[in-house]
C-alpha cells in the first residue's frame, strides 16, 4: 500500500491543476458540513446537564377552549400537582428574577432565577461547592440564602473558595453564599442566570388560581412514560377543576420534555441547514467523481497495460483508491481548517433565539464527524473509478486512440447522472432560497404601527426592597421622565412596561370582564395583554389615535383609573357598541375605564398578528420594570442615551440600567431569524451553484476531448463552427433540464420543511422555478462556453490524424 501511495503522489503532483481543485472541492464541502455538524450537536444532540435529562419535563397549564397549550402555573394548582402526583418523583416551581447587585464595584443588573429549594433533587445535580438550598429556606421568614454560577463567581470572586459564608447585597438586602453551582449547570436550560435564590409563595396568591405565574418542571419516576405521567396531571387537573369551578373550569395540563421545550422551533432551522449543508457536500462529491472518471478514462491505456502484465483486480483498485485517499486526507485537512473558522463566525451570526449557542464548539464529537464524513466521500466518489479499471480490455482500449479510455457509454451516463443531480440539488437550495429571500422582503415591509427612526429606550428595573411602596416608584420613574424631556435634542419622552419586540421588560396576559355582558367563569373570560404607561408614551413612538383621547397628565395628577385599548381589543370585544365610556374589570386593579383607543402594533414580531392590549395609567399601577422612551433629533441617539444614564445616576447611584437600545434596533433583531435564514440559505446556494458551474465546465471539456475525432469528422463532413458550437451547448443543457426536472421533484418535497418559516408566501412559486431554471441554464451555457469555443477550432485534419 506504501508503494500505492507513492505512485499516487507522483501522479497528482504531475497535475496539480486537478490536484488543487479537487482538494478545495472536497474542502468547501467537509467544512461546511461539519461546521453545521457542530450546531446540530450542540443544538439538538447534546443532553441537558442534568442527571438523566430524558426524565426532566416542563409541566403546563392548558386551555383548549381558548386556544392556549402552555400557560404557567397557578401556585395552587402546583402545590395540588406536587401533593397528589404518584408518577414524578418531584416538581418545582421557579421564576424569572432581576437583581441589583450593589457593595462590589459599581451597581450591576444581574440575572437571576427564584427557585422551589426541591429543584436540585429534579435535576439531579448538586452545588459544586458548598450546599443546596434547605427546606426552611423556601418559606416566608428563611434565612436570605444564595447559590452562584460558576461564571459569576469566577467574574466577580476569582474562583475564591472562602466565597462561602459571605454575604452579597441584591436589591439592598444581604444574601449569605451558601454554594456554587457546576460550571456545566444552567438553568433555566436557555438561559444564562447568574445567581438563584429560594422561592417563596406568598400565602395570599395561593387561593388565586387565575393568577398563573409559576414555571414548573419535574422529574418522571422509574419507567414512567410521558403519556402517562400526562395522563394522570390531566386527572389531577379535572378534580382540581370540580374543586375550583370559578377559576379552573376548562384548564387542563401538558407535560413536554425539558429539552424539546427550549428548542422548539429552532429544531427545523438546525435540521434545514444541516440538509442544505449536506447538499454542498453531496454537490462536491459528484463533482469530484466525475472528475475522478475524466481522469480514470485518461489513465485507462494504463490500467489495461497493466492487467494484461497480471495485475489483479484488488491491485487496480488499491492503486486507484490511493489517489482518492491522499485527495481526502488533503480535502479533509482543509476542511476541518474552515471548519474551526466557521464555527467561530456562526456563533457571532447565529440569532439569538436558537438555544445554546454558546456551546458550538469543534470538540471530539465533531472530530469524529468529519473523519467519517471525509472517509464515506472518499468512498463515495473514489468508488466508481476505481470499478472502472477493474476489468479493463487491452484491445478496446488501444483502438480508443490517445484519447480514449474505457467504459464508453457506460461511462458517459454516469457522468450524466452525476451532472444532472448537481443541478438538481442546486435548484432545490436555490428555489428554498428564493422563497426565503421573498419571505424577508415581505416582513420588511410590514408596518410595525409604530416609529422605528431616532427613538431609544432605556430600560430599568427598581429593587423591590428599596421601591416597595408604590409612591416611591412613581416619584422616581414621573421624574426620570420628565428629567428627559428636557434634555437638549429630546423632542419627547414616556415610558410603558413592555417595549415592542424588547425582551425586556413585563407584560401580564390578564382575563377581564364587560359589565352587562353573561359573566362566564374566569377560564372562559376574555383576556388583552397588560401594559402600563405614563403619558407621552404614545406620542413619541408614534403609534396612532383612532379616536378618544390618549393617557395625559391629568391621569397622572388625579390618578383616575383609565385605560386605552388596541384596535384589535376593540374590534373584537366592542364591535357592537362604543368602547369608550366602557369600564372593564381587570383582577387585582379593580375596574378601569376605557378613553380612547390606538391603532395595532406588532409587539412580538413583525410576522405576528396583533393581540388584544389594554395600556392603563402607570399611576394608578406602578411596576418596578419600566422602559424610557425619547425619541431625539436625527443622529443625536448616543448622546442622548448617555444623558440618560447619567439623569439616572443622579437619582439613584446605586440603580444600574437593565438595558438600552434604539427601536430601530429592536425591529432588527426580531427579524434576525428570517435574516440569517435568508443569508445561510442563499450562501449554500452561491456554493451550489458555483460548484454545479465547475462541474458542468469538467464534464463538457472532458466530453468535448472525447468526441475530438467526431467533432473533426463532422466539420470536414461540411458542419460549422455554430453547428459545433450547439453540439456541445446541447449537452450542457441536457444536464440542467433532466436536473431541472428532478430539482422540481424534490423542492416539492423540501418546501414541507420550509412552509413554517415563510411569511405571507407559498414556498414553490412558478415565476420563481422558472426564473430558477433559466438562471441554471444560463450558468451552464456560461460554464460551457470555453470548452464550446475549443471544440470550433478543431482542425478537422488534425482530429482525423488522432484517430
Amino acid at each position: 500500500m506504501l508503494q500505492d501511495l507513492r505512485h499516487a503522489l507522483r501522479s497528482l503532483a504531475r497535475s496539480p491543476g486537478f490536484a488543487a481543485v479537487t482538494v478545495l472541492t472536497l474542502a468547501l464541502g467537509i467544512g461546511v458540513t461539519t461546521t453545521m455538524f457542530s450546531v446540530v450537536d450542540a443544538v439538538l444532540l447534546e443532553p441537558l446537564p442534568y442527571a438523566e435529562p430524558d426524565r426532566v419535563m416542563t409541566l403546563w397549564e392548558s386551555n383548549p377552549g381558548l386556544g392556549i397549550e402552555q400557560e404557567q402555573v397557578a401556585a395552587g394548582t402546583f402545590l395540588d400537582w406536587k401533593l397528589r402526583t404518584r408518577n414524578f418523583t418531584e416538581l418545582a416551581a421557579y421564576q424569572n428574577v432581576g437583581f441589583v447587585l450593589t457593595g462590589l464595584d459599581e451597581p450591576a443588573q444581574l440575572t437571576g432565577a427564584a427557585v422551589s429549594t426541591s429543584l436540585f433533587a429534579v435535576v439531579g445535580i448538586q452545588p459544586a461547592l458548598g450546599r443546596a438550598f434547605t427546606q426552611a429556606e423556601g418559606v416566608s421568614g428563611g434565612e436570605r440564602v444564595v447559590l452562584l454560577s460558576a461564571g459569576f463567581w469566577q467574574r466577580r470572586f476569582g474562583g475564591n473558595r472562602d466565597v462561602l459564608g459571605i454575604a452579597i447585597t441584591l436589591d439592598g438586602e444581604p444574601y449569605t453564599v451558601v454554594g456554587v453551582m457546576p460550571a456545566s449547570f444552567q438553568f433555566p436550560p436557555d438561559q444564562d442566570v447568574d445567581l438563584w435564590t429560594p422561592l417563596i409563595i406568598p400565602t395570599q396568591i395561593i387561593s388565586v388560581r387565575a393568577m398563573r405565574v409559576y414555571n414548573v418542571v419535574g422529574r418522571l419516576g422509574p419507567e414512567v412514560e410521558p403519556d402517562r405521567a400526562l395522563a394522570e396531571l390531566r386527572t389531577l387537573s379535572d378534580q382540581i377543576a370540580s374543586e375550583h369551578p370559578q377559576t379552573n373550569r376548562g384548564w387542563t395540563a401538558n407535560v413536554t420534555p425539558a429539552l424539546d421545550q427550549i428548542l422548539g422551533d429552532a429544531q427545523t432551522l438546525v435540521l434545514l441547514v444541516m440538509g442544505a449543508a449536506t447538499f454542498v457536500l453531496l454537490i462536491g462529491c459528484a463533482n469530484v467523481a466525475n472528475l475522478l472518471l475524466a481522469r480514470a478514462t485518461r489513465q485507462g491505456r494504463e490500467y489495461a497495460i497493466r492487467a494484461t502484465l497480471g495485475a489483479g483486480r484488488a491491485q487496480l483498485i488499491r492503486r486507484s483508491m490511493a489517489e482518492s485517499l491522499l485527495l481526502v486526507v488533503g480535502g479533509g485537512a482543509m476542511g476541518l481548517l474552515l471548519a474551526l473558522w466557521g464555527v467561530t463566525v456562526l456563533r457571532g451570526v447565529l440569532p439569538g433565539d436558537v438555544p445554546r449557542v454558546g456551546n458550538i464548539a469543534v470538540d471530539g464529537t465533531v472530530l469524529l464527524f468529519a473523519v467519517a464524513i471525509s472517509v464515506v466521500a472518499g468512498g463515495m466518489f473514489g468508488l466508481a473509478p476505481a470499478l472502472q479499471v477493474v476489468r479493463p480490455r487491452l484491445a478496446a482500449v488501444l483502438q480508443t486512440g490517445a484519447t480514449g479510455g474505457v467504459g464508453g457509454r457506460h461511462r458517459k451516463r454516469l457522468l450524466g447522472a452525476l451532472m444532472s443531480t448537481e443541478v438538481a440539488l442546486a435548484l432545490m437550495l436555490l428555489v428554498s432560497a428564493t422563497a426565503l429571500f421573498r419571505s424577508w422582503g415581505k416582513l420588511l415591509d410590514v408596518d410595525p404601527g409604530f416609529r422605528t427612526n431616532d427613538v431609544v429606550s432605556v430600560a430599568l428595573e427598581l429593587p423591590e426592597t428599596q421601591y416597595q411602596e408604590q409612591e416611591k416608584r412613581r416619584q422616581f420613574y414621573n421624574e426620570l421622565v420628565d428629567r428627559a424631556a428636557a434634555l437638549p435634542g429630546v423632542v419627547s419622552t414616556g415610558a410603558v412596561s413592555a417595549l415592542p419586540m424588547s425582551s425586556l421588560g413585563i407584560a401580564f396576559d390578564l382575563p377581564f370582564e364587560i359589565p352587562g355582558r353573561d359573566a362566564p367563569t374566569p377560564g372562559e373570560r376574555p383576556r388583552a395583554e397588560y401594559r402600563a404607561v405614563i403619558p407621552g408614551y404614545f406620542e413619541t413612538l408614534g403609534i396612532p389615535l383612532v379616536r378618544g383621547r390618549r393617557l395625559d397628565r391629568f391621569d397622572r395628577e388625579e390618578g383616575h383609573p383609565v385605560m386605552v385599548i388596541n384596535e384589535t381589543m376593540d374590534r373584537l370585544f366592542f364591535s357592537e357598541v362604543d368602547a369608550i365610556g366602557q369600564n372593564l374589570g381587570v383582577p387585582m386593579a379593580g375596574s378601569i375605564e376605557i378613553v380612547g383607543v390606538v391603532g395595532d402594533v406588532k409587539h412580538s414580531g413583525l410576522g405576528e398578528d396583533a393581540r388584544p392590549e389594554m395600556f392603563v395609567s402607570y399611576q394608578n399601577f406602578p411596576l418596578r420594570q419600566m422602559h424610557v422612551v425619547a425619541r431625539t433629533d436625527p443622529d443625536n441617539t448616543g448622546a442622548v442615551i448617555r444623558a440618560v444614564r447619567e439623569e439616572i445616576r443622579r437619582l439613584d447611584p446605586q440603580l444600574p440600567v437593565a438595558g438600552t437600545a434604539t427601536v430601530a434596533d429592536l425591529v432588527s433583531r426580531s427579524v434576525a431569524g428570517a435574516r440569517f435564514n435568508t443569508l445561510i440559505i442563499a450562501i449554500f446556494s452561491a456554493c451550489a451553484m458555483l460548484l454545479a458551474a465547475v462541474g458542468i465546465y469538467g464534464v463538457v471539456s472532458y466530453s468535448v476531448e472525447q468526441r475530438t475525432a467526431e467533432i473533426g469528422m463532422r466539420m470536414a463532413l461540411g458542419a460549422g463552427p455554430s453547428a459545433t458550437m450547439r453540439l456541445v451547448l446541447r449537452q450542457a443543457l441536457g444536464f440542467v433540464a433532466i436536473g431541472s426536472v428532478v430539482g422540481i421533484t424534490g423542492a416539492a418535497f423540501v418546501s414541507r420543511w420550509i412552509r413554517g418559516m415563510l411569511f405571507e408566501v407559498a414556498p414553490l412559486n412558478p415565476i420563481a422555478v422558472v426564473g430558477v431554471v433559466g438562471f441554471l441554464a444560463v450558468t451552464a451555457v456560461l460554464a460551457a462556453a470555453a470548452p464550446a469555443r475549443r471544440a470550433m477550432r478543431v482542425d478537422p485534419a488534425t482530429a482525423l490524424r488522432i484517430e
